[in-house]
């Protein structure tokens, strides 16, 4: 079953850093990226793999950053984005 958990706010650095460090952490390979406009909204949207899994993390202006793939996986990556962001006491 597929899932989207929102992480927080999309202009949110040290999210970002700890985004970036879990996935590096659990071995997520980059496969794709993009980037549109529509008005005053800016979409990117980045997508991994981990193992046999398929994430796509997005940012939204307004909507915020969020993870989007199998549950469990989005689930843990973003427990330890969470973990990662209370140990850096942001």
């Amino acid at each position: 079953m597929r899932d989207t958990r929102k992480l927080g706010k999309e202009c949110d650095e040290a999210l970002f850093r700890a985004v970036k460090d879990v996935l590096a952490t659990e071995g997520a390979e980059k496969i794709d990226c993009s980037y549109g406009v529509g008005g005053s909204q800016e979409i990117r949207v980045w997508t991994f793999s981990i193992g046999r899994e398929v994430l796509k993390v997005t940012a939204e202006t307004y909507m915020g950053l969020s993870i989007e793939g199998d549950a469990e996986v989005a689930t843990r990556i973003a427990t330890a984005v969470q973990a990662r962001l209370g140990r850096q006491g942001d």
